[in-house]
Order: C-alpha cells, then sequence, then structure tokens
C-alpha cells in the first residue's frame, strides 16, 4: 500500500474512520504510539515451526536484523510457548498462511517491513504485530527501523 511507514501512517489516517455523513454517529480513535526509539522495543522472534519450514537464508535475515535491534537497547527474545506452533493454532492446510490469518483472526493489527534481498535479488519482510488498536505503533516501529537503516523500500535494479 505504501512504499515507507511515513506514507503507510499518512494513508491509515486519510482512509480509516467514518465517512462525512457517518461522522456524528460514530469516531475513530487511534491509539498514538508510544513507542519513540528502538531501545523502547519488545521484539520476539517466531523463526521455526516444524509444520512451517522457513529458509535458513531468511532466518539468517531475521536473525541479524534481531540483533541489530538488541545492539540498539531492543528487548529481544526468541518467542516461545508450548501453544505457540502452528499445530495448536491452525490446521495444517493453513501452514503458509498461518502468521497472516492468525493476526487477522484475532485482530490484531500488523504492519510488514522490508528488511532484505535473498541471494536471488526477492525481497524479504518482517511482519511487525502489535496490541488491539495498536496500529500506530507497528507503523511506528517500521518507520523507526527505515530511519536507522535497517529496513525499508529498495528500488530493483534496472527500473
Amino acid at each position: 500500500m505504501a512504499r515507507n511507514a511515513r506514507d503507510l501512517e499518512l494513508l491509515l489516517k486519510v482512509i480509516a474512520g467514518p465517512r462525512p455523513s457517518e461522522e456524528r454517529s460514530w469516531a475513530l480513535n487511534m491509539a498514538p504510539s508510544g513507542l519513540q526509539t528502538l531501545d523502547q522495543a519488545r521484539v520476539g522472534l517466531w523463526l521455526e515451526d516444524p509444520l512451517c519450514p522457513v529458509e535458513h537464508e531468511l532466518t539468517g535475515g531475521y536473525r541479524t536484523l534481531g540483533k541489530s535491534l538488541a545492539d540498539r537497547g531492543a528487548l529481544v527474545t526468541e518467542a516461545s510457548h508450548p501453544l505457540l506452533s502452528l499445530e495448536h493454532i491452525l490446521p495444517a492446510y493453513f501452514n503458509l498462511l498461518g502468521s497472516l490469518l492468525s493476526t487477522s483472526l484475532l485482530g490484531l493489527p500488523a504492519t510488514s517491513v522490508p528488511i532484505g534481498r535473498t541471494t536471488d535479488g526477492l525481497p524479504f519482510n518482517v511482519q511487525v504485530i502489535g496490541a488491539p488498536g495498536a496500529d500506530l505503533t507497528t507503523i511506528r516501529f517500521a518507520r523507526l527501523l527505515e530511519e536507522a537503516g535497517l529496513a525499508g523500500f529498495v528500488k530493483p535494479e534496472g527500473l
């Protein structure tokens, strides 16, 4: 929807909420992000699940991002819980869409942030998931990643 977090936040503020004819009936008041710096972030890495294997090149990129965030003061940990398994969350036929569907089913905001390219030149992203109603926080975290040089859209070569 947008090439960077700043544009995504602007877009969300423009399209979210009631139509002018409905403004008297309801309002959308999104909580502002309390996140101002990366050292305020808490990051859980869920990188491996036996029912949804991920390429080592990608998990390596995610671990590198986690280390970079930890080096900047963020609290970074491997997410672990007996129920944090696709076997317990969704049937096997949903495995490929598991993280997207689980956040949608739970009503959690999520922002996809490009963090690199594979050796084949394909982009890969992380999915930033927040608490209910914390849409602006997931976008703010994406923006902080971009400002730190850890993420962001990169125009493909030759275009």
